[in-house]
Order: C-alpha cells, then sequence, then structure tokens
C-alpha cells in the first residue's frame, strides 16, 4: 500500500464546447488545489420515532455540486484560467509577434459569456491515482495579492457540476511559466480611464490585494435533474476590491493627503496594478488590473500602524461604473499564448 501524496496531486482542464458537457483535458494547471466534492443531505434530524437515537433512518442526498480552489505564484500564463472563467469569455490572444494581447473588458451592458471548463483532479500516489471531475466550471472569485517581501500570489475559487470518478487524462506536459519578481509592480493613479496607466506612485506603495467576485454563480431549479446539481450559471453584481497598503508620506501633494480629500468627495479614481516581466516581442511580460474607484467607508480609517517605523494607512477601493468610458474594470495581460488551454 502506498498512500497518495500531496506533491503528485494533478489538476488539470479542458474548455468545453458546450457548457456541461465533459471534454478530455487539454493543459495541467500549476498550483496548490483544495477539492470540494459537495454533497447536501436532508438527516431527519427532527423526526421523532421513540426512540434515543440520533436519527431513525438514512439520510436523502439533496443536491450535488463541487468545488475547487487554486493558489499559487502569479504568472503570466494561468492568470487566463480564472479570468476566461469568470471575467469574460471568448477572448484570444492579439498581435503578429511574440508578445499576444489579452483584454479582458467585461460589458456592463450585457452578462458575462464565460467559458466553462471540464476540471479534472487527481489523488496520486507512486503506484496508482484515483481521479474525480466536474463539469460546467466556472470561476466565482480571483484574489491577486502582493507585497515587496513574498512572491505575489493568485487564488481563484471555481463551482461546477456534480464530481464524478473518471481517468485522469494522461501525457500532458508540465507547462512552462513566466514569472516576475514582486517589486515588478508599479502602482497607477488618474484621474479618467481613457489616461489610466500615466501617473505612477513612487515611494509610498508596499502591497496590495485585488479582488473579482459575484459576477457569477450556479443557479438551482427544479428541472428534474438526476444529477441533482445546478442547470444554469446566473448572474449577479460584479465587485472588484482593492486594498492598498500605504507608507504615508504628509506632504500635501502625496497620496494619502490627496486621496483624504477624495475620499470625502467620493471623487471616482482610475487605478492601475501594473506587473512587468521580462522582455517578450516587442514589449514585455505584463499584466495590467485596472478599475474605476470610490473609497470605501473604511479607507484609511485606521491610523497609527507602522512598517519599520514608518506610519503606514490602508486604503480600500470599490469598483464603479464609469459613466464616461460605460466601463468598471479591466484586466490586460501579454504573454506568449496565442490561445488558452
Amino acid at each position: 500500500m502506498a498512500s497518495s501524496l500531496k506533491i503528485l496531486e494533478t489538476i488539470q482542464v479542458g474548455k468545453e464546447t458546450v457548457k456541461g458537457t465533459g471534454v478530455a483535458a487539454t493543459r495541467r494547471v500549476i498550483g496548490d488545489g483544495r477539492y470540494q466534492r459537495i454533497q447536501d443531505v436532508y438527516e431527519f434530524l427532527d423526526q421523532n420515532s421513540g426512540v434515543f437515537a440520533r436519527v431513525p433512518r438514512q439520510g436523502v442526498v439533496t443536491r450535488h455540486a463541487s468545488q475547487i480552489e487554486v493558489r499559487g505564484p502569479l504568472d503570466f500564463q494561468q492568470i487566463l484560467l480564472p479570468l476566461l472563467s469568470g471575467m469574460k469569455g471568448g477572448v484570444t490572444g492579439t498581435g503578429a509577434g511574440a508578445d499576444k494581447l489579452w483584454t479582458f473588458d467585461p460589458s456592463t451592458a450585457t452578462p458575462p459569456a464565460l467559458d466553462a471548463y471540464t476540471v479534472e483532479y487527481t489523488e496520486r500516489s507512486p503506484n496508482d491515482n484515483a481521479e474525480m471531475e466536474f463539469t460546467y466550471g466556472i470561476t466565482e472569485e480571483l484574489e491577486i495579492t502582493s507585497s515587496t517581501d513574498a512572491m505575489s500570489e493568485m487564488r481563484f475559487r471555481m463551482f461546477g457540476r456534480a464530481s464524478a470518478d473518471s481517468t485522469m487524462t494522461a501525457a500532458l506536459t508540465v507547462p512552462t511559466l513566466e514569472l516576475a519578481a514582486p517589486v515588478r509592480w508599479g502602482c497607477f493613479v488618474d484621474a479618467t480611464f481613457a489616461g489610466i496607466g500615466v501617473t505612477q506612485i513612487l515611494a509610498q506603495v508596499y502591497g496590495f490585494r485585488w479582488t473579482y467576485k459575484n459576477a457569477v454563480h450556479p443557479g438551482f431549479y427544479l428541472d428534474n435533474r438526476t444529477t441533482l446539481d445546478f442547470g444554469t450559471e446566473e448572474y449577479g453584481r460584479p465587485e472588484c476590491e482593492l486594498e492598498l497598503d500605504v507608507v504615508h508620506d504628509p506632504a500635501t501633494a502625496a497620496l494619502v493627503q490627496t486621496q483624504e480629500a477624495f475620499k470625502t468627495a467620493q471623487t471616482l479614481q482610475f487605478i492601475e496594478m501594473r506587473l512587468t516581466g521580462a522582455v517578450l516581442g516587442s514589449t514585455f511580460y505584463l499584466v495590467k488590473l485596472q478599475g474605476a474607484y470610490y473609497h470605501m467607508a473604511d479607507s484609511m480609517q485606521e491610523r497609527g500602524n507602522d512598517r519599520d517605523g514608518n506610519q503606514t494607512v490602508r486604503m480600500h477601493f470599490g469598483s464603479a461604473y464609469d459613466s464616461v468610458s460605460a466601463s468598471h474594470v479591466k484586466a490586460i495581460i501579454t504573454n506568449n499564448l496565442a490561445t488558452f488551454p
């Protein structure tokens, strides 16, 4: 007997042509996975049977679902998976050179047409493997964090239909991923979406957390599904939040002092977090997280914390509709891929 080993855990995905119709995996996903085989069970705890026992009968399974959360260092390729399945589907890399541009600009007028994936998760020992998988995999939350003292991290959570035991798609290679040091992030704050990414904030921002969530969720209905899972995805209110950890420069023109006035006036801010990687074709590997934001109630509220003796402040922004650009949030990726997966 040989137990399954965490180091041999294998996550693979394949893009579905028809949502919910399973396909063979075409790409490995590198990261630390947490998989959930979800079964809701009605257990008859309120049914009295005249005996001192927890329940008088077996339970009834009422609903099936699946979920996987993957986290690991942020790279310029795998970020496409949660963006295609959680922000905007149908996007491909453009450009004739080695550098391919991926632009995720979700419409504020229509629901997102997201790509769905078959997700394979395999628990393996040196001798055996047990694979489970789900279809209709869509991302409900994406989070990117970074600071000056650790690699940037990406975490995303996908939901899907009922899990099924199956056979792992064989012979998929481990992908080559491109990463960049966290100090290659830059923060830009500007007055319009058209002018975003121009004014860089220097020597003040030392960490951030960016999240995109709630754009989609599973829709369960009385559809007589024998698999007891959801029939379709439903759309919600997409939310993007940005937290900036900032050293407080008390100069009048510095970031905290200017943003205090913008918070009071509730002035829309246009912020880009940009990660620059190695040279690629005519440009660089890039991740650009752009958004129109208002300060939230707790932004810059707590004072007195410090970092190596320097006083710090946390800014907290929530995304908002910009009527000029008719947009609210964008993600722009430059990498070496023309398609994914």
